[in-house]
Order: structure tokens, then C-alpha cells, then sequence
């Protein structure tokens, strides 16, 4: 079985993972998404621990650290639209990504707080 830590890097380095997990979470189907993706935690165990994780973001040291740049080359990749960095980056992230990550971030966050 997973441990939470190991499910949660591979949500940051899967967008789609990512993204069923935080559905998962907002539709109160945490308990399944776990079972289904080999984690043994509980949903109130996942709660506490991303918010733990930063109030349930990714820290710029995590996203950092994520696979998934230029493999050796020059060019790195980004980490939310995964298309070559050309310009500004942000933690990984072209400008306007990072933008658009940290506002789809406040989102959930408002959402976990109704």
C-alpha cells in the first residue's frame, strides 16, 4: 500500500491524478479515490495531512523538485501546462501558469473553508 506522501507526489507529478484527487475531495469521495489509487489512509487522515502540506498547496520547493523539465537539455518544461518554458518562470511555471495555479489553489481553498 501507498503512504499519503508517496500518493501526493505522484498527484503533483500527474495533473490528472491531481485533479481527480481534489475532485474526490470536494465531492466527499476522498475514502474511494484512496482505496482506488492503493493508499490505506482514511479521508480524515488525507485532510489533515494536505492541509498540513502548506493549507493544501504545493510549496515552490515541491514544484521545484517535480520530474518532468528538459531531461538533460536546455529546455525545461512546464510543471502545469507541460509545453517548453520560453520567457519568465515561476516555480517551474510560465508566468501566466503560476497565476492560473494559485488561483485555481485560493479556489479549493475557499471551497474547503465553506
Amino acid at each position: 500500500m501507498k503512504t499519503l506522501e508517496e500518493l501526493y507526489k505522484e498527484a503533483v507529478a500527474d495533473e490528472t491524478l491531481k485533479k481527480a484527487w481534489s475532485e474526490a475531495l470536494a465531492n466527499g469521495k476522498a475514502a474511494e479515490f484512496l482505496k482506488a489509487n492503493g493508499c490505506d489512509a482514511t479521508e480524515e487522515e488525507a485532510k489533515a495531512y494536505l492541509a498540513k502540506k502548506n493549507n493544501g498547496e504545493i510549496s515552490d520547493e515541491e514544484l521545484d523538485n517535480v520530474a518532468g523539465g528538459g531531461c538533460g537539455t536546455d529546455t525545461k518544461n512546464c510543471l502545469y501546462c507541460r509545453n517548453p518554458i520560453t520567457g519568465k518562470e515561476v516555480s517551474g511555471m510560465h508566468e501566466g501558469c503560476y497565476k492560473r495555479y494559485k488561483e485555481e489553489q485560493n479556489a479549493k481553498k475557499q471551497q474547503t473553508l465553506l
